[in-house]
């Protein structure tokens, strides 16, 4: 058995990160009497213990209150801000993180705190707010062409702004990321929330995510304070380990009993009068704690000890997907909603896919944003059904009348364009299955390779085609060759659907 101070385990903690928290390295967080301090403490503790230095900013600094009526929290939950709005320079900061609750509601009468938003979004740094987080977000005029989610009754408090468009387009689900703008709706969120937030940091060049997990047992009968007990807890297992606490000796008699539990690591913290040898006896490797000021100090040793006593997950085995969606910014999200809710009740797994330069999130037409797999990396090893759901986006077209000039990346959407169109057909001789709708029928169809074949699309691109092209045809949905389907719409899915079903079952024309 291994007994390492905390001494030790502080360097340990230093070499893990590479360095401590930097100038480059630092989240502000917005926060006002009446925080939800399930939010506050599932995101800002996280990103303390991988090692951000994290700011509280308040209106007056000193204690912000968890409880609305300025009140100190009988769980000892409120939290000391680290300065004042006043004295906010979004220049040192590599993102924005706004929790719930009463807190964003109070701040919007400060007019600090909305020139504070501003500033960040003008940065385009990570921004994540969650519940009524958002709302802030929308007072400062922020999210009207935005994707974005909060809390259900956001609507009720802001009757005029909702109804308005200020809030954008809002989506029911747990995490909604758009661009540099990540949102959730209430604490049950919070794990999703979380982790994207760290994702989208060390994508911008933040600290690195914790990879490791660990079983982790923390003898905790030395602490009388019930939030921090909390918090050492949650924390590791928001971020995938598993933990047990040991609060007395039932709690170690227990444990020690237990052959389904293991520990990679004891963490005694201090003042345990629990037997050292017992204690020690259950994992490997038991670390011995020294009083800190504060329990956020013990977090950045947590991580520390799994990323020295832990391992990296195995990679779950994905079940291949029998069906590929290929969207580009601004797909046919009505297409693509249909199509996986007829997919989903048939059983058949769906995967979304885009160009290497669009993989990520991507938003549709009518503002759904969905997660997509650079499609370079999916090679399927059977015969797939690939769904192209049209959708509408600028391209260089030289035919275009009276047209602004183009943009440069006008350009390089139409290359990216060509690139999905030729992986589209190289998929249809490799023996897949394309479904083709809307406008995306009508950019294959315009293919030399496709003369005088039928494609069902949008009526209004009817003389579309050209010479040497497909031709257009009126049905709301037609198999125009083997493997090969088009439709009109989202409303012609159930024809799309049914022309499918006859080819698979060898009564296609």
């Amino acid at each position: 058995m291994t007994i390492i101070p905390l001494v030790l385990t502080l360097f340990l903690s230093l070499i893990s990160r590479g360095a401590s928290a930097t100038e480059q390295a630092r989240v502000l967080v917005l926060l006002d009497r009446g925080f939800n301090a399930g939010e506050f403490y599932h995101s800002a503790l996280p990103l303390l213990a991988l090692g951000y230095q994290v700011e509280i900013a308040s209106p007056e600094g000193g204690t912000v209150f968890v409880r609305n009526d300025g009140e100190p929290d009988r769980r000892g939950r409120d939290w000391h801000a680290d300065l004042r709005l006043d004295d906010v320079d979004p220049q040192r900061y590599v993102a924005l993180l706004i929790p719930g609750g009463y807190s964003p509601g109070n701040l919007e009468s400060h007019p600090q705190a909305l020139d504070i938003c501003r500033a960040f979004m003008a940065r385009g740094v990570p921004i994540a707010a969650v519940c009524h987080g958002p709302r802030l977000l929308m007072r400062a005029g922020l999210l009207h062409d935005r994707v974005v989610t909060g809390l259900f009754n956001i609507p009720n408090e802001c009757p005029q702004d909702w109804q308005d468009g200020a809030m954008g387009t809002y989506i029911d689900q747990a995490v909604v990321i758009d661009g540099n703008l990540i949102t959730s709706r209430y604490p049950g969120d919070m794990h999703a929330f979380t982790l994207a937030l760290i994702d989208a940091l060390a994508a911008r060049d933040g600290l690195p995510p914790l990879d490791h997990q660990a079983r982790l047992t923390l003898v905790v009968d030395g602490m009388e304070d019930q939030h921090a007990r909390w918090a050492l807890i949650t924390v590791p297992r928001l971020l995938g380990s598993e933990v047990r606490e040991i609060r007395n000796q039932d709690h170690l008699e227990a444990i020690g009993k237990d052959d389904d539990w293991q520990a990679d690591v004891v963490l005694v913290l201090p003042n345990s009068q629990l037997d050292d040898e017992a204690v020690a006896a259950l994992a490997p490797v038991t670390l011995r704690l020294d009083p800190v000021d504060h329990y956020s100090a013990y977090l950045s040793v947590i991580v520390a000890a799994i990323r020295a006593h832990g391992r990296i997950p195995e990679p779950q085995p994905t079940v291949p997907a029998e069906v590929l969606i290929a969207i580009a910014p601004g797909f046919d999200d009505a297409v693509v909603a249909g199509m996986q809710a007829v997919l989903a009740m048939r059983g058949q797994t769906v995967s979304l896919v885009a160009e290497s330069a669009d993989a990520g999130w991507v938003r549709g037409l009518h503002g759904l944003t969905l997660w997509t797999k650079d499609r370079a990396t999916v090679s399927p090893e059977q015969p797939v059904t690939i769904i192209a759901p049209g959708g509408f986006w600028a391209t260089a077209d030289a035919g275009a009348r009276q047209a602004d000039d183009a943009p440069p990346w006008v350009e390089e959407r139409g290359q990216r364009d060509q690139e999905r169109i030729a992986w589209l057909i190289e998929r249809h001789d490799a023996g897949d299955t394309l479904v083709l709708f809307g406008l995306d029928a009508l950019r294959l169809g315009r293919n030399q390779r496709f003369d005088g074949l039928r494609f069902a699309t949008s009526t209004q691109v009817r003389w579309g085609f050209g010479r040497g092209a497909a031709r257009f045809s009126d049905d709301p949905a037609r198999r125009s060759a083997d493997r090969l389907f088009t439709a009109a719409s989202a409303a012609t899915i159930p024809d799309v659907m049914r022309l499918i079903d006859e080819e698979s079952d060898g009564n296609g024309d």
